[in-house]
């Protein structure tokens, strides 16, 4: 495990040094990564033969002229009718016609989909394994070095530099053919490469929200005067509260943040029906709670929800991971009234329940929408870092008297004065969003 460190601390304390260091400009988030939990090398490895496996999707759009690109992946896609919608960027893609989406198969990707034009990024991929074999790695950083030691930080920095440089330059070749009038992607942070080989020939881009951002989120907020060639041009945001979030912030201007709301949520809305069999399960139970997952503190919810559900037995958690992996999950030792329901996406599976809970997921804010009141179990603080007590929106320490204590107080009945609303006429804000930023046909 990773030692936790401030990364605004670090870039306080080392401000004059790390200003005059480019690739901190990028660097910075991967480390922010590796405080939460993830391998020490924080440096996404390709998978040579996965890779392989998905080079060829959607292989003859390549050879197309397109308007717009969009950077998503394959874990936003969303199962509606048996067919897997990109609640992210399928409805943009729809609007704007000539548009490529350029997919990371998380884990894999979909045959049935309603997405017009789409490739695999493992093509792309292989390119920079390739590349990788004739750049030459980077000289040490003094620096960095010295925060690494401090720190107790263990991090790889010069290869991640390596491979970045790598995917700038193949990314700008490409951007260079093709001419794309603007790019989209889905969390730009982990691909600020695309962004700087975007800027460097004038084509600008947007950030479509994936997850929670705010203050304490590093790509979002920053002492630094960052160069802004690594930064998107428009945020789209989810709610009035997200971008409230960066009202303090440097890095964006407020003019160019939009409040877009939650395609999927709309869907989900207008089709929902219920699942017979999950109901049956459900049915024995007093309180049904969904639980949504996040990797950067997965273990720790799970073993205390464990410990939480042996003390009550007449509550039922079903869990909610992004993706689900039977093999990642089979090596703890469940009580039966905690399980899986791996048919269903999230938000189906929160509007069977009675509540839902997290520790700082976004899902606390769609749930809100849902009319679904959230409990936040607030594991290493993060749960008070990213929300505030509002009605319907618990925050409870992680302690399980407290917890048990509160649940066992719960009614049934579901709650529905919600006040953290979803603003939920995505269709209508997309398009006004797209025109304002002089792409909306």
């Amino acid at each position: 495990m990773v030692k936790l460190f401030n990364i605004f601390k670090i870039e306080k304390e080392y401000k004059k040094g790390l200003s005059n260091i480019k690739e901190w400009n990028y660097l910075r988030n991967y480390y922010r990564e590796a405080n939460f939990n993830r391998k020490s090398n924080s440096i996404n490895k390709i998978n040579k033969i996965e890779a392989l496996k998905s080079v060829f999707y959607g292989f003859k759009n390549w050879f197309k002229r397109y308007d717009y690109l969009i950077f998503s992946s394959s874990d936003a896609r969303k199962e509606l009718n048996n067919i897997f919608y990109d609640v992210r960027s399928d409805y943009i893609a729809e609007i704007l016609n000539q548009t490529l989406i350029v997919e990371t198969p998380n884990p894999t990707h979909y045959k049935n989909i309603s997405t017009k034009y789409i490739v695999s990024r493992r093509m792309i991929d292989l390119f920079t394994i390739v590349g990788e074999l004739f750049l030459k790695i980077p000289d040490r950083n003094n620096v960095i070095d010295d925060i690494n030691e401090r720190f107790n930080i263990n991090i790889d920095y010069r290869k991640i530099i390596k491979r970045f440089n790598i995917q700038y330059k193949i990314y700008k070749i490409w951007f260079k053919v093709i001419k794309p009038k603007l790019i989209f992607i889905n969390c730009y942070y982990d691909k600020q490469y695309i962004v700087k080989a975007a800027h460097d020939i004038g084509i600008k881009v947007v950030d479509i929200q994936h997850g929670l951002i705010g203050k304490e989120h590093s790509a979002y907020y920053s002492s630094l005067n960052l160069d802004r060639k690594f930064l998107p041009d428009y945020l789209f945001v989810f709610t009035e509260q997200d971008k409230n979030n960066l009202i303090h912030s440097l890095l964006f201007e407020k003019s160019n943040i939009y409040v877009v709301g939650n395609y999927y949520l709309e869907i989900i809305k207008r089709n929902f029906n219920q699942d017979k069999n999950l109901c049956s399960i459900i049915e024995p139970y007093k309180l049904t709670i969904g639980v949504s997952l996040q990797w950067t503190i997965e273990n720790d919810l799970i073993e205390f929800l464990i410990s939480l559900a042996k003390n009550l037995p007449d509550t039922l958690f079903i869990l909610i991971p992004r993706v689900y992996e039977e093999k990642k999950y089979k090596n703890f030792n469940l009580p039966k009234n905690i399980m899986f329901y791996p048919s269903l996406d999230c938000y189906s599976i929160i509007m069977h329940c009675n509540y839902h809970c997290t520790v700082y997921s976004t899902c606390a804010e769609e749930a809100a929408s849902l009319k679904i009141p959230t409990i936040l179990i607030d594991i290493n603080g993060l749960s008070r870092k990213y929300f505030t007590v509002q009605d319907e929106i618990f925050i409870l320490p992680k302690s399980i008297k407290a917890v048990i204590t509160f649940i066992r107080g719960l009614p049934k009945e579901k709650n529905n004065n919600q006040t953290f609303q979803n603003d939920n006429n995505y269709t209508k804000n997309i398009k006004k969003a797209l025109k304002n930023i002089g792409c909306a046909k």
